[in-house]
């Protein structure tokens, strides 16, 4: 958690060094400034490929699926809700869904659905009240805190 946390605050360091903030290049320069410090190195592919889709489609690189790290398709996702969500407001909430599940399979990784329904669940409604994939979630968690660094494999 703690490595999608900082890939978070940092993700989008690269629009610092691009001429406009809609274009790009900016996760690719983003993870490119980050690869120089060593206490940033795990986090630098998350942040180069949170544009990847996972069809393919993305940028910089259109890697696709399983060749996308998987912090990088979490935090695709993260940012796709927060950005819409944004965008619509509270009462866009239903339109905001259907949005993203749409696109589960293209511009999202599809094992990621069922955490994602659970996590917004919690935030609408309250852990209480929520339902669910909170097992799927845990294991999803866990998984990905023990996913070695896509540098360590290098």
């Amino acid at each position: 958690m703690e490595r999608l946390t900082y890939a978070s605050l940092l993700h989008d360091l690269g629009k610092t060094r691009v001429e406009c903030p809609e274009d790009p290049a900016h996760a690719l320069a983003g993870g490119e400034i980050l690869s120089r410090f060593r206490i940033f190195a795990d986090i630098a592919p998350i942040v180069r490929h949170h544009h990847e889709r996972y069809d393919g489609t993305g940028f910089p690189e259109g890697l696709q699926g399983e060749q996308i790290p998987r912090l990088a398709r979490v935090l695709a996702l993260a940012e796709a809700w927060v950005e819409e969500l944004a965008q619509e407001g509270p009462e866009g909430r239903s339109r905001l869904m259907d949005s993203i599940r749409s696109r589960f399979g293209t511009w999202f990784d599809p094992d990621l659905r069922q955490a994602f329904e659970y996590a917004t669940e919690v935030l609408h409604r309250g852990l209480p009240r929520a339902t669910g994939a909170s097992d799927h979630l845990s294991a999803l968690l866990t998984s990905v805190q023990q996913e070695p660094s896509r540098d360590a494999l290098d």
